[in-house]
């Protein structure tokens, strides 16, 4: 009896890492309930959510880890998953290099992967 992947309960087991694979525009948010949300299209605009204020979507600010790699097709992919609230980082390779992103704490941090070679 294979068990079900661990996903989140509130958004679902999220987009299937290999969809990534050769794409140049990944959409990444940290969820309300701390999971990773991935998804393979590019960002949003900015929507009103009444009483609660206004979620504006903009760039990211110069000196982001995807900086390096922008325009590059992702090479490959591996994730994380926790059992009760299912994605939570993922690693996308780069021609360039690694990008590693995450949710910690609802917040979303995105780093690179700095590698031993030469």
């Amino acid at each position: 009896m294979t068990l079900p992947l661990p996903s989140c309960r509130a958004h679902g087991p999220g987009l299937d890492c290999a969809a990534l694979v050769g794409r140049r525009s990944v959409r990444l948010a940290s969820g309300t309930d701390r999971c990773l949300m991935v998804d393979a299209e590019p960002p949003y605009e900015g929507y009103d959510m009444g009483d609660w204020g206004r979620i504006e979507v903009l760039p990211a600010d110069t000196g982001s880890a995807f900086d390096a790699h922008l325009g590059e097709p992702v090479l490959a992919i591996r994730d994380e998953c926790e059992q009760m609230t299912g994605r939570m980082a993922l690693e996308l390779d780069f021609p360039s290099g690694t990008v590693r992103c995450e949710s910690y704490g609802g917040e979303l941090i995105v780093r690179a992967v700095l590698t031993d070679a030469p």
